[in-house]
């Protein structure tokens, strides 16, 4: 589904003007409208809702309270109508025009679609079907929309998971699943034939199966809730961060906070390993003295010769087998022969006795010299821990100094957020301890419904399966656990695809890759954007950041969309530097090979890297320019021709 054109009446700024989207050039299916701020390139946006929704929910506070009418045309007394008429050409090669007129209290709504015979003419209600299933009102923020918001995308979307179920129409499960709920009650109170056992599990089971419904519209309320609190949280992290200095001295307090962490972490990990070496050495100081006599005692026995030599025995029979010295090398004497002979017999009368002991000495040694290691070791924790003492004392000292620095910003003002700030971070952990008894309720209950799930299976074994009630009960709920498994399926598959593809698009469009690790989708469907230190940045990023976080979720959201809508977006590059601006035109080049795509842009944002990244495969280029008088904007077409 493409636009082909559109045209304005008496619309706004627009006496009567229309945009002519030409065929896709090259492959590629690019819109450019250029304006300067205030030519009316928002109220284009807000003529193509108004068309299809009835209403602009992109005007300023300004604009707001002007009429819709032209009031250039009213100066001249004319009381004419307003018309907007949006001409579509569907992927099928159907032609379909949606009008909206209005003069005086009602919009006339007219749909024209055209067959061989020609164009018929439908009213209101196949106005509305057709625009259901180009793009239903609910998701229009996908396909339309105003890029000066997508600051602010993710405090309005917190939780994105009913816009995900109503962009891939996964919702209609829900539909089904609610039906044959409600089949199944119906059956299970009115089966006459049914086994009353069965009966009595079946309500036990309906009843649990309520009271989850219950405590998961109630865990959504807290969430509500949570998400509320997060945004107000975000605003005044906002607000702190936007003070002179303070937050380049934020980001710094945050590295500090890291590091520190991670040498409390570090300091706990060797101290532990100080205490265990220390029982250890403790254990060992006790037999000190102990020791200390035994190699007193060994060596009195050594010095009056109660100890075998230490020398092998097996080697000094060698040595006289051999007749040579294994030692030296020389030839055994008849004198040497003997003294081996002698030291021999030594050796076997003391052996009895000495090797005892000598045992005792070799365990002895090898105790202190264990002892000399664990005190060696204690010495090199020691110092680490003095390292980091050190380390944290200048951190320590770092932070108080960027308190300091940030107190003299202080005022009364300031110092209220900050309270606010700390009572609603105390709230917030509030809603999140009750969120988590909600959950372990749930497990408790749903581990209910297992153990009723296996009692009906035992019982239903009874039942007369010939009975036509029990087997519509049957096919109803297994229908239904079915329809309830493959939703799980297709959103966990949603889920990472749309993570995937965000993580794509993110990296593509941003130029410091280091400083972010990934891009994560929480089971609760909260986005989240991780650090290299594995912690949630995404309220620290960047205004500019944070739209092209935003544009990257939203490109990653149409590709598992179910509606074939145009994507149109209004100044979505305002706070977005020449590196960024470059990176994202090359990433609409790509998504324009599959869905049109129409930009409104101010003369800055279609800036010179802009230009030549898209110039040369845009299909139309229009420009907005207000006549001297500023009553009316005129819609000039510029040749799309790439330039050379």
């Amino acid at each position: 589904m493409r636009f082909q054109r559109i045209a304005l009446k008496n619309y706004r700024q627009f006496r009567d003007a229309g945009l002519c989207f030409n065929e896709p050039y090259k492959g590629y299916d690019i819109h450019i409208i250029v304006g300067r701020n205030g030519t009316g390139k928002t109220n284009l946006l807000n003529a193509i809702n108004w068309c299809f929704y009835g209403d602009e929910p992109h005007l300023s506070s300004k604009s707001g309270q002007l009429p819709r009418f032209n009031l250039a045309e009213e100066s001249t007394g004319n009381k004419g109508e307003v018309c907007v008429k949006v001409e579509m050409l569907e992927n099928s090669g159907r032609e379909i025009a949606f009008s909206r007129r209005n003069h005086g209290a009602l919009d006339e709504l007219e749909v024209f679609i055209k067959t061989i015979a020609g164009y018929e003419h439908y009213g209101e209600e196949v106005f509305e079907r057709n625009v259901h299933r180009i793009a239903p009102k609910t998701v229009r923020s996908f396909f339309f929309f105003d890029g000066e918001h997508l600051d602010t995308y993710f405090k309005r979307f917190q939780s994105i998971k009913d816009q995900i179920e109503s962009l891939s129409r996964v919702n209609i499960l829900d539909i089904m699943e609610e039906r044959l709920s409600q089949l199944i009650k119906e059956l299970g109170s009115s089966a006459k034939n049914l086994d009353p056992e069965i009966k009595d599990v079946i309500n036990r089971k309906q009843t649990l199966e309520e009271k989850v419904k219950e405590i998961e519209e109630r865990s959504g309320e807290k969430q509500k809730g949570k998400e509320d609190i997060e945004e107000e949280i975000e605003k005044i992290e906002d607000y702190l961060r936007d003070l002179p200095d303070a937050e380049k001295y934020q980001k710094r307090m945050d590295q500090l906070k890291v590091k520190e962490q991670k040498l409390l972490e570090r300091r706990n990990e060797i101290l532990q390993q100080k205490r265990q070496k220390l029982i250890q050495l403790a254990k060992i100081t006790y037999l000190w003295e102990a020791l200390d006599k035994l190699m007193e005692i060994m060596k009195e026995k050594r010095e009056q010769k109660e100890l075998p030599p230490q020398i092998s025995d097996s080697l000094l029979e060698e040595i006289l087998e051999s007749g040579v010295c294994s030692i030296c090398g020389q030839e055994l004497s008849f004198e040497s022969k003997n003294s081996v002979k002698e030291l021999l017999q030594k050796i076997e009368l003391s052996s009895r006795q000495g090797n005892k002991l000598l045992v005792l000495e070799m365990n002895a040694l090898n105790i202190k010299k264990n002892a000399k290691d664990l005190y060696n070791r204690i010495k090199e924790i020691t110092n680490e821990l003095t390292k980091i003492e050190e380390e944290l004392r200048e951190i320590s000292k770092e932070e108080r100094e960027i308190d300091d620095v940030l107190r003299q910003h202080n005022s009364e003002e300031i110092r209220l957020n900050q309270k606010r700030l700390n009572e609603m971070k105390n709230k917030r952990d509030d809603f999140i301890r009750e969120i988590e008894h909600y959950e372990m309720s749930k497990k408790a209950i749903l581990k209910n419904i297992d153990n009723l799930k296996r009692e009906y299976d035992e019982l239903k074994k009874l039942q007369d399966k010939n009975d036509r009630g029990f087997q519509m009960y049957e096919m109803f709920s297994q229908s239904k656990e079915i329809v309830s498994i493959v939703k799980k399926e297709i959103m966990a598959e949603i889920r990472e695809h749309i993570e995937r593809a965000t993580n794509e698009i993110f990296f593509k469009l941003i130029w410091k890759k280091e400083s972010f690790e990934k891009v994560i989708i929480r089971d609760n469907y909260t986005v989240e954007v991780l650090n290299v230190f594995g912690k949630n940045c995404i309220g620290s990023l960047s205004a500019a950041e944070r739209e092209l976080l935003a544009l990257s979720f939203t490109l990653a959201l149409h590709q598992i969309s179910g509606f074939d809508a145009p994507l149109v977006i209004d100044t979505p590059l305002a706070r977005v530097s020449d590196e960024h601006r470059r990176n994202f035109a090359k990433s609409l080049l790509e998504v324009s090979k599959n869905k049109q795509i129409a930009l409104l842009l101010t003369p800055a944002e279609f800036s010179e890297e802009v230009e030549q990244e898209l110039h040369p495969h845009i299909a139309s280029l229009h420009k907005l320019e207000m006549l001297p008088d500023e009553t009316e904007t005129i819609i000039k077409e510029e040749s799309p021709i790439p330039y050379v």
